[in-house]
């Protein structure tokens, strides 16, 4: 129970720094409509037509086990720094060895990572 709150804490910082650093900027998202493409397109031009395409790979995407999850969750040496959001790799594996939600929570994690390992997750359209 303490790891469940301690995990809402977590989470709760991370919402409330973001939203933050939201009400603090002037930036504001891009519309998204065809002016809005044109605009991206002239500063994004097409790539040259003498430029080789890109052939995917034929062979199958690679994919990972839970087991190699875990394994490279408790490969960080102790101590390391979280990133941008403050997760550390000590937080993961405290919560992927969790009695409550390890289980769950590193088929999660390993799902995710195999999904993107197919770059089938989807493309931005407008």
């Amino acid at each position: 129970m303490i790891m469940i709150i301690i995990i809402i804490i977590i989470i709760i910082r991370i919402i409330i720094r973001a939203a933050v650093r939201i009400l603090r900027t002037s930036d504001k998202p891009a519309n998204v409509d065809r002016e809005t493409l044109v605009e991206l397109r002239s500063k994004h031009p097409d790539p040259p037509s003498d430029r080789p395409n890109f052939t995917p790979p034929r062979s199958a995407p690679s994919q990972v086990s839970e087991e190699q999850v875990r394994r490279q969750l408790r490969s960080f040496p102790a101590g390391s720094s979280g990133g941008p959001n403050s997760i550390r790799p000590q937080h993961l594996l405290d919560l992927v060895t969790c009695a409550e939600i390890g289980t769950g929570l590193i088929t999660a994690i390993t799902s995710l990572i195999n999904l993107l390992l197919t770059g089938s997750h989807g493309q931005a359209r407008l």
